[in-house]
């Protein structure tokens, strides 16, 4: 069976897709020195193999929980808001959540204040 990939790459940035570099980002490098870490071992332990396999396990984890962007709220195991998500739709769920989770299903917010189909969320505020 092929492992799957984790989709990090060593050394890569979200600005940079290919790097082969095996040695931390000067960023990281220098957060290594303020903190007074031990740079020698911080180096050895980013080019090992362990380090690569904890952020494999992280993204694997992250993925089965749904987590596709930042920032990522993850209710009870079981709900992820992703994204900028409004005070109204926490407050909404965690009730449901503290009240048992009733009928098993989760609730969408009343009519009222949902966006109309095919309506940006933005447009339906300033125009409504």
């Amino acid at each position: 069976m092929k492992p799957r990939s984790s989709g990090f790459t060593r050394g890569s940035s979200p600005r940079s897709s290919t790097t082969t570099s095996t040695s931390p980002a000067p960023t990281c490098c220098t957060l290594a020195r303020e903190t007074a870490l031990d740079l020698a071992r911080f180096e050895a332990d980013y080019a090992g193999e362990a380090y690569e396999a904890v952020l494999r396990d992280c993204a694997e984890g992250a993925a089965w929980f749904g987590v596709s962007g930042l920032p990522t709220v993850i209710l009870n195991e079981k709900l992820s808001l992703v994204g900028a998500v409004p005070v109204e739709r926490y407050r909404l769920l965690i009730d449901w959540i503290l009240a048992g989770e009733p009928g098993g299903v989760i609730p969408l917010a009343p009519e009222t204040e949902r966006t109309p189909v095919g309506q940006s969320a933005v447009g339906a505020r300033e125009t409504g």
